[in-house]
């Protein structure tokens, strides 16, 4: 899974969002919300972004996950206006699967989740390290 790149202007969410986002996707992070720059909210915009998608993605092959591979869609529970506000204010080109309107009940899948830890948690590991962020 790869991410997209966000421009500064594209931003929507604020450093303690981002913080949040972070924080449910790695479930802890050695940074404050203070400590985290643009990169890292783009970073955090993407994963939710991807994460929104791919799952949306596998809601139309739902109930065969759900009896075979998964458990049941996972809301965000910490996340979820944060979610809601992205869809609504998300440019409806970043969607690859997903219009704004499919979205209405987002939910998160945890295998789409659990895919995106493991792609990504060396690339926040090296970036609360080092400082330096790339995907």
């Amino acid at each position: 899974m790869g991410l997209r790149s966000f421009s500064r202007e594209e931003l929507i969410f604020s450093r303690d969002d981002a913080y949040m986002i972070l924080k449910f996707f790695f479930q802890s992070t050695r940074l404050k919300p203070t400590q985290l720059n643009d990169d890292d909210r783009a970073f955090a915009q993407a994963l939710l972004l991807e994460a929104a998608d791919r799952s949306y993605e596998l809601g139309y092959a739902q109930i065969l996950m759900e009896k075979f591979l998964m458990a049941s869609p996972r809301s965000l529970e910490g996340v979820r206006d944060l979610l809601k506000a992205f869809i609504g204010k998300a440019a409806k080109h970043w969607w690859k699967h997903a219009k704004q309107s499919d979205l209405r009940d987002a939910k998160l899948y945890m295998v789409v989740v659990n895919q995106l830890r493991r792609n990504f948690r060396s690339t926040w590991e090296i970036r609360e390290v080092t400082g330096e962020l790339m995907y």
